[in-house]
């Protein structure tokens, strides 16, 4: 259940954040001054990196509860989470620069992969969580 929930904020967020990229991409939001917008885009590209990230390893996740793969490759490397130092950084959350909606998703985004950081951590332990977790994991 935990999982379902996780991968349908994901999913919103993934979604909230494409459309209000494209809107300020089309000059629909705040418009943006050169200096805002390098900013901007690294952000916006810090953001794009957690949520593919949490993504990845929420689909694996699942993948392994659904029988696919198993437990085992679902924490294999590949499905790590990686660039931790991008992606736990809280950069650009508090920029008054950009706007408002913009850094709560950083900020929702930055909770997220936080949340799922943990749970990785403890599905790595000894033993791996995977092992220890029950079947209805992802029944809603």
């Amino acid at each position: 259940m935990f999982l379902e929930r996780s991968l349908s904020e994901t999913m919103t967020l993934l979604e909230e954040s494409r459309v209000f990229l494209a809107r300020v991409e089309a000059g629909e939001e705040e418009s943006l001054t050169e200096g805002r917008r390098m900013g901007f885009h690294a952000a916006s590209m810090r953001l794009a990196a957690r949520l593919s990230e949490v993504m990845c390893w929420l689909l694996a996740q699942k993948a392994a509860d659904s029988g696919e793969m198993t437990p085992e490759q679902a924490l294999s490397p590949a499905f790590a989470l990686s660039n931790l130092d991008v992606c736990a950084s809280a950069e650009g959350e508090e920029d008054e620069s950009l706007p408002e909606r913009f850094r709560g998703m950083m900020r929702q985004s930055r909770i997220l992969y936080e949340r799922v950081k943990r749970l990785d951590e403890q599905m790595r332990g000894d033993p791996p969580l995977a092992l220890r977790l029950p079947e209805d994991l992802f029944d809603a």
